[in-house]
């Protein structure tokens, strides 16, 4: 249980240490889903394994958006860094 409070303390520490750069930025947000996602499984024992196959599956496609948009952010300023992205903020 530690060890999944730890992961979950490292990615919102690398989130806010290293986001100059969008790749280590998805990075960090993968980490912090699959510590999450590990987290809800170890407490709730009792939901069935269909409702956490969806939770995985709707996951899994908001990763994937994300990834897109960073993607195409990185591709309309030509950077791979974030600065432009804190910017539209």
């Amino acid at each position: 249980m530690n060890i999944i409070k730890m992961m979950i303390l490292i990615s919102i520490t690398s989130l806010y240490w290293w986001r100059k750069n969008v790749i280590i930025l998805l990075l960090s947000l993968e980490l912090m889903l699959m510590s999450i996602f590990i987290l809800m499984i170890m407490k709730m024992f009792m939901i069935s394994s269909t409702a956490l196959l969806i939770m995985l599956t709707i996951m899994v496609a908001g990763s994937s958006l994300g990834l897109i948009l960073m993607v195409s952010l990185c591709r309309f300023f030509k950077s791979p860094n974030s600065l432009p992205i804190w910017l539209l903020i």
